[in-house]
């Protein structure tokens, strides 16, 4: 097995739980191969899904809109389409497979990407003004 990215901080430390739910999570996306293939195949989310989402927060929150995460980015194909509406947008990954692809693809000045699993968002509560699971679960 390969070994696990280490992804655990005193500030959020995983209980034997979330160590079986990433584990299992990482291990099917954790080979560069198949996050090649990913980054080339995926579907993104249609454009019209974004509209909605950005009209929809407009009339809640208002603009600017400042950050928005993507948790499951995967290859960061939706990290990207977030970028020109936010001032920072940090997709979030399980995978170190899924990240590298993404930061190979091209980052954006705005966009970031980090490796951590969805349970374990490392931001506080009330400081993100959208966050995003657009191909999470599959």
């Amino acid at each position: 097995m390969t070994e696990l990215p280490l992804i655990v901080s005193a500030a959020a430390p995983l209980t034997q739980e979330d160590l079986t739910t990433v584990t299992m999570a990482y291990r099917f996306f954790e080979t560069k191969k198949h996050a090649s293939l990913y980054q080339k195949y995926t579907i993104r989310e249609p454009e019209e899904v974004l509209s909605l989402t950005l009209s929809y927060l407009e009339k809640k929150k208002g603009k600017p809109f400042e950050l928005a995460l993507d948790v499951g980015c995967g290859t960061g194909q939706n990290t990207r389409l977030l970028a020109p509406h936010f001032q920072q947008v940090v997709g979030i990954d399980i995978s170190e497979a899924q990240i590298q692809e993404a930061k190979n693809v091209g980052v954006l000045p705005n966009v970031s990407y980090i490796v951590a699993p969805a349970e374990k968002i490392p931001y506080e509560d009330g400081s993100v003004d959208l966050i995003t699971a657009s191909v999470a679960t599959h």
